[in-house]
């Protein structure tokens, strides 16, 4: 620690600024001032009192500095003893400024006097910062040793150049993603992110090295760069001479590999001291004491974790259960990101990604020096390049072009055939042979290779990269590929290691391939849990079983022998991958696995077999879905490939939401020729469209148009390459059956790229379809604030349309306002509001650049909106009016408005709005109906001041507007609009007697000439009368439609009663049960009227007033009721009325019928009733049935007919009562038997007089009764 002369008192003056921006926790550091008794009870409430940290901070500093030295020191101390939870550290990760390391400044004072503090702290000549350089030298000698096996491979020692970090992408940005199934594709559980092309947040080996992160997680596939990462955080660290730093603990693959699937290491000492790095004799207490006590200075890196972590002290440091505050670096492959142990462990995820363009280029003009022609043959090659973006593959190419720098053309583009290759110069080396005898060295030492074989495979099974048990000897061939390893086996001292373990697995596969009866088990393993690591062995198989590569091993395995386990097995790898399914045999707890269409094709590609690619096309039937895959350069190249090899066939190609890196790209558009079809989404296909694009191959351009519906997609963004555009114009160029179409993603401060977008098209407009706006997925900004954006485009490329057109003489603007659709893209709200701010815009560039412009957009300006949508919240007067001066035509304009919002400068449009509409107003958003009136009504008064100001005529303007059928609404909407205008009279009545002055008469027209469908009142309500005053002004009669009717008082009733000289037609509107508590029945139309007629004549007192009889009268006729005084429709209704007011008084307990005296003593004198035109029953009593029977002719008379029509009048029901004649029987009788079998024929006998002859009679001609009821004595009579 620092030494410093300062007393604490100014030191903790000096430190006050930092204290108060950056102390954590004070209320931690007040506590414990309290326990040493430096603040009282109250002091300690005054402080926690402010809920404001800062606040809280300065107010503790001001009561220490009052209380001087001893105050200040015991606050030091606290807040060293407690710096980890109080002091932060430096965390440059973090999107916010750096704050100063406060655990540096409390380490800067010196607490001398102190000796319990003081013997905490490290001491510069300690045994602990002795530990930290030699934990250092351990690290740069660790470094220079792994470098060095990799300089192993190059003959030229000359050629061997220091470390130097090349950076490789690292994206944070993981996320789980859930993606339509496919038919070759299950959707798993957990899906992460493999691959992003872009470098997108620079995040480096020293952020990861600095961040405040405890839990790293660094994520990739084989060779993708993450060991380099860990091993350049090593390399940072190492350099640091820093004395307050860290401990560093490296554990390489196969150290852990050894450790995690053993007891030993047992303890931290034992795994620090015995397995890492021992300190000096007699240190060992004070130094795993210091780690201990200090765990936030310790740092481990395990890297390569597999699966389970079998020991116990690995699975406490990583739980945090040893040494809690130390910082975790671990690195694994995806598929062991899903095991048990991983899946539950919370971290920050990095993925490792690879090299970017960039860094591929930086590598090999490292590696390969000076020597630019091989640097452009590996870029020239997309196949290749693709391969570099994998560190490891990069190393072997450049490898394989050091051995080899006659054949730099002619590069290896299959990661088999680099690794044969690199096999094949390791056996050379280790022979100091020459080519010419290679084949024959290699077959003479099959037995060493075999071993080496057996035993990498072996060890790959038990999932350890250390192989043990290996010759010792100098001459062994394993010499040529193996090196020592660090991790110590239990079971002897002797541990050997590939430089990678994608060398192991290439040295398994060649095991397989020397032993093909293994090759089934493999492949069902594959197919588990636990053993779908073992695919990588797999697809380096299929590479060693390609006849490309069978003349360069055929001294290990004779080609016939590899055409043979070829033919057999390939169609097996397809399968198994293609169709995953449960092995029999194994345990319920393995879960069948993801089918994996993309790993098949890399498996081919390795394969290099077109037949073998068509048998796979054939299998999906010629398609190849990928939905939702991150493809690497190299995948693409794989797929680009079996596509290729497509012959008889065209293949579809599903690529949606797919990310590709650009080199991958260039890859898929070389196989467009052999696709049938293309499925992007849209996000795809601007990424393949740029890719396209830049490639400046006019065959990618053609055939993307054709796959996808000649739809070009495009990121439009502010600062985007003008070869870009330059390449548009040059596809739009040609003249194709089908006009292209443009669909333009826009991105944040886009606008200025229209100017770019117009000059690449104005010159070949006619061959544009359309050009349209791609909403984002996932937006960054609001919904509304992407339309004002889009909208904006497209008044700026309208303007530089103009502008073009003004320049050119060419026709642009009209085109150019039919290619983006404007009308039919926008709603008419949206219309007006494009075309408003599109004057503004033209307006705003005529006065700064003094062009006009305007004359040029007539056309534009004219042709929408049909309807003007107005909101004067956003929108003012004075800009419509110039718009529509322009336009120079009248048309309806829809206000939305509210009474605060209402600008009277609409009075100077009127004489171009056609009608003045309040539809969305009152309807759809707002519901603002008293507000609108208002605004109306204050519209009007202030048309008829200025008329009387200026002379103009604009009440009349205002009024004409105002005056048409649907008004205030653009349809008709019955209800809506009888309500408004009836609140729009009784409010412009509260109106004159607020102002003192008339404005009804101005609102004459409009009530005349509004016309709704019916008037709607609702009787609950007191509009009646406004209802009455609103109808007097009409020219006729209206139709009215009645509601709330069911629950209402005399006055109200009385006061429709007046509106009835002035109805047409009344309409009864059912009552809704859940309006009122009166329980109706369900009735028919006819049912209804009539109950209406009689609920109003019980609450109604209709007989009392002069015209009682009329009303009633009158109530029939708008009821529809009305007929001539003799008629038999007369004559049955008042049949009907009668005997529905017999009903009601039951249901209800009321009488009524007396009211309906006056409508009766009018009736007819002869009562005349056409049966045969009845269809329903008729309801009379029982006397005037017996009248009915006494009026039926007899004899020569009898009309059979009318009897049957009267009896299926009274639906085959008859009462017989009172004195019953025999000449009434016989007519009874007769009408009895009129009555067919079958018909339910209901009579009942209750007479009070009736004889013998007359019951005989009776039931003569009955053949069937369905009831007959009678009294005791009928009883006995019958």
């Amino acid at each position: 620690m620092a030494s410093t002369q300062q007393s604490a008192f100014e030191y903790v003056q000096n430190g006050r600024a930092l204290l108060e921006g950056h102390l954590q926790k004070p209320s931690l550091v007040v506590d414990e001032m309290r326990k040493n008794n430096i603040f009282s009870k109250k002091q300690v409430r005054e402080i926690k009192f402010h809920k404001n940290r800062s606040v809280k901070t300065r107010k503790m500093l001001d009561m220490i500095i009052k209380k001087g030295e001893y105050a200040s020191y015991e606050l030091l101390k606290i807040l060293y003893n407690t710096r980890n939870q109080t002091l932060p550290r430096t965390n440059p990760t973090q999107n916010q400024p750096r704050h100063p390391d406060l655990h540096q400044w409390i380490s800067c004072f010196s607490f001398t006097d102190d000796p319990d503090l003081q013997s905490g702290l490290v001491s510069e000549s300690g045994p602990c910062e002795r530990y930290k350089r030699q934990l250092r030298t351990k690290a740069v000698e660790f470094l220079h040793a792994k470098w060095d096996q990799h300089m192993h491979f190059l003959e030229d020692k000359a050629k061997c150049k220091p470390f130097t970090y090349i950076p490789v992408v690292l994206d944070t940005d993981s996320s789980e993603l859930s993606k339509t199934k496919s038919k070759y594709k299950k959707a798993r559980s957990k899906k992460l992110k493999t691959y992003i092309p872009r470098d997108k947040g620079k995040l480096s080996p020293g952020h990861l090295l600095e961040s405040s992160e405890k839990k790293i997680l660094l994520v990739g596939k084989p060779g993708i760069g993450k060991t380099t990462v860990v091993q350049q955080v090593l390399n940072i660290w190492a350099e640091n001479e820093n004395p307050q730093e860290s401990y560093m603990f490296y554990f390489d693959e196969p150290s852990m590999r050894s450790m995690s699937h053993s007891s030993q290491p047992s303890s931290l000492r034992s795994l620090l001291f015995e397995r890492y790095l021992k300190p000096e004799e007699g240190a060992e207490d004070v130094v795993l004491c210091d780690i201990q006590n200090n765990s936030e200075n310790v740092i481990f890196v395990f890297d390569g974790i597999m699966d389970v972590i079998g020991n116990p002290v690995l699975n406490n440091i990583l739980a945090k259960e040893l040494l809690c505050d130390a910082k975790i670096l671990t690195t694994c492959r995806p598929e062991a990101e899903d095991c048990e142990f991983l899946s539950d462990w919370p971290s920050y995820r990095v993925e490792v990604q690879g090299f970017n363009n960039e860094s591929i280029h930086a590598y090999l003009k490292w590696r390969l020096g000076t020597e630019d022609d091989y640097v452009c043959s590996v870029a020239s090659n997309d196949a290749l390049f693709s391969l570099c973006h994998v560190p490891m593959y990069a190393f072997i190419v450049t490898a394989c072009i050091s051995f080899s720098p006659c054949e730099a053309k002619n590069h290896p583009c299959t990661i088999t055939e680099m690794y044969v290759r690199i096999f094949r110069h390791c056996m050379k080396r280790h022979g100091d042979q020459n080519v010419e005898y290679l084949d024959k060295y290699i077959h003479d030492n099959m037995g060493n290779i075999k071993f080496l074989a057996i035993n990498s495979f072996q060890a790959l099974l038990a999932k350890t990269v250390n192989l043990t048990e290996m010759d010792c000897k100098d001459n062994s061939v394993q010499h040529a590929f193996l090196t020592s390893s660090a991790a110590k086996e239990s079971s002897t001292g002797h541990s050997f290691a590939f430089l990678h373990n994608t060398m192991q697995e290439f040295w398994a596969a060649l095991f397989l391939l020397m032993t093909p009866g293994n090759i089934t088990s493999v492949l069902q393993q594959c197919q588990t849990e636990e053993g779908k690591y073992l695919k990588y062995i797999v697809s380096f198989l299929c590479g060693l079983l390609s006849s490309d590569i069978a003349e360069l091993i055929n001294c290990v395995v004779p080609e016939d022998q590899i055409r043979e386990i070829s033919d057999i097995y390939l169609e097996k790898v397809i399968d198994s991958f293609l169709r995953p399914a449960i092995l029999q045999g194994h345990d319920e707890s393995h879960t069948e696995l993801d089918a994996d269409l993309l790993f098949v094709c890399q498996c081919l590609y390795e394969h290099q077999s077109p037949k073998a690619c068509s048998l796979l096309l054939q299998k999906v039937e010629y398609e190849l879905d990928l939905s939702g895959k991150y493809l690497d350069p190299q995948q693409c190249c794989a797929v680009s490939y079996v596509i290729n090899q497509s012959t008889n066939k065209n293949v579809c190609l599903y690529l949606i939401d797919c990310t590709f890196s650009d080199p991958g790209l260039r890859l898929i558009l070389g196989s467009l020729k052999n696709l049938q079809c293309l499925r992007l989404d849209p996000t795809t296909q601007c990424q393949v469209w740029k890719a396209a694009l830049d490639s400046g191959n006019p065959s990618d351009s053609e055939g993307l148009l054709r796959l996808c519906e000649y739809e070009i997609h495009l990121r439009v963004m502010e600062k985007q390459d003008q070869k870009v555009w330059e390449r548009v114009g040059e596809v739009l160029k040609h003249k194709r059956p089908e006009k292209v179409k443009f669909c333009l993603h826009l991105v944040d401060n886009s606008l200025h790229a229209a100017n770019s977008l117009g000059k690449s098209i104005f010159d070949h407009l006619p061959n544009v379809e359309a050009i349209r706006f791609v909403k984002p997925v996932d937006l960054r900004r609001s919904l509304v604030a992407w339309k004002m954006e889009v909208r904006s485009f497209q008044q700026d490329i309208l303007l530089h349309g103009a502008l073009y057109q003004m320049e050119t003489g060419l026709k642009r603007v009209e085109d150019l306002q039919a290619v983006l659709c404007l009308a039919s893209t926008y709603s008419l709200e949206e219309q007006s509001k494009f075309i408003l701010s599109l004057y503004q815009h033209i307006g705003k560039y005529e006065n700064d650049e003094g062009v006009a412009v305007l004359p040029t957009l007539q056309t534009v300006f004219k042709s929408f909106p049909a309807v003007w949508y107005i909101h004067f919240a956003d929108t003012k007067a004075s800009v419509l009016l110039d718009v529509m001066k322009l336009q120079n035509v009248k048309k309806p304009v829809e206000l939305w408005w509210s009474n605060d919002e209402c600008d009277m400068s609409l009075i100077h449009c009127l004489p171009y709005i056609s009608q003045l509409r309040f539809n969305d107003c009152i309807l759809i958003q707002y519901d603002d109906t008293k507000g609108t009136i208002e605004g109306l009504l204050k519209l009007f008064c202030f048309a008829k001041q200025r008329q009387l100001e200026t002379g103009e005529e604009t009440l009349r303007m205002l009024s004409t507007v105002c005056s048409y059928s649907n008004f205030p609404f653009a349809s008709d909407n019955k209800d809506e609009q009888s309500d408004f205008l009836l609140d729009l009279y009784s409010s412009a009545k509260s109106f004159e007697l607020e102002l003192e002055g008339q404005i009804l008469p101005s609102l004459l027209t409009v009530f005349q000439s509004a016309q709704p469908a019916a008037w709607v009142l609702d009787l609950g309500t007191d509009k009646a009368s406004i209802l009455l005053e609103v109808l007097k002004l009409q020219t006729e009669k209206k139709p009215v439609r009645l509601k709330g009717w069911l629950e209402t008082d005399q006055s109200k009733i009385e006061s429709f009663l007046r509106c009835l000289p002035y109805i047409s037609q009344l309409r009864i509107i059912p009552q809704d049960e859940s309006d009122t508590e009166v329980k109706m029945p369900t009735l028919t139309s006819e049912q209804l009227k009539r109950f209406f007629l009689l609920h109003l004549l019980d609450h109604g007192d209709l007989d009392n007033t002069e015209t009682g009889q009329s009303s009633v009268e009158e109530l029939l006729s708008v009821l529809g009721f009305a007929h001539s005084d003799d008629s038999p429709e007369r004559c049955l209704f008042l049949l009907d009325l009668f005997s529905h007011g017999k009903d009601y008084e039951t249901q209800t307990g009321r009488k009524v019928c007396h009211a309906l005296l006056p409508v009766y003593r009018s009736a007819p004198a002869v009562w005349s009733i056409d049966l045969s035109e009845r269809k329903g029953s008729l309801s009379c009593n029982d006397q005037f049935q017996l009248s009915l029977w006494g009026a039926l002719p007899v004899g020569s008379e009898w009309d059979a007919q009318l009897a049957s029509s009267l009896l299926q009048a009274l639906d085959y029901t008859i009462t017989l009562s009172g004195w019953l004649p025999t000449v009434t029987c016989k007519a009874v009788g007769a009408v009895l038997g009129q009555s067919a079998p079958g018909e339910k024929l209901n009579v009942s006998l209750i007479p009070d007089s009736i004889s013998f002859q007359g019951a005989a009679l009776l039931f003569k001609q009955v053949k069937e009764f369905h009831k007959l009821k009678y009294d005791f004595d009928s009883g006995i009579l019958m």
